[in-house]
């Protein structure tokens, strides 16, 4: 396993498993986006899920060194929740399933945001 980091701020770890290697980013149930197309942001993250606007961000620089890396499954672990949501790779870079939002303005990165019925959830604990 190792350990990805921006500074002190670890952002994921990529896993070796029997099928290759897989990136696990580490998120709170407060980091599921939860803003509709209609440009609502939505109180609860079960409003947001009935009408298909709850999404996982990754940032796009994570997203292009898991390609350079060649890394097929991209996940996102939810501690509080134990629980994790796996997806593959290629959906964040098909642009009819995700879309962008570029926070470089306010000192952040670009961001996609895939849709949660675009997961698989699993209920395991992977041991990190």
């Amino acid at each position: 396993m190792e350990i990805y980091r921006v500074g002190r701020r670890r952002y994921g770890c990529f896993l070796e498993t029997s099928r290759g290697t897989v990136y696990i980013a580490f998120r709170k149930p407060n980091d599921i986006y939860r803003k509709g197309k209609d440009g609502k942001f939505h109180n609860t993250i079960s409003v947001s899920m009935e009408i298909g606007a709850a999404a996982w961000a990754i940032d796009e620089t994570t997203l292009l060194m898991c390609r350079h890396r060649k890394i097929e499954i991209i996940g996102v672990w939810c501690k509080t929740l134990a629980s994790c949501w796996v997806t593959r790779m290629d959906n964040y870079f098909d642009f009819r399933l995700c879309h962008m939002r570029d926070h470089t303005t306010r000192g952040g990165s670009r961001q996609r945001f895939l849709p949660l019925i675009h997961f698989r959830r699993c209920h395991w604990k992977p041991k990190i």
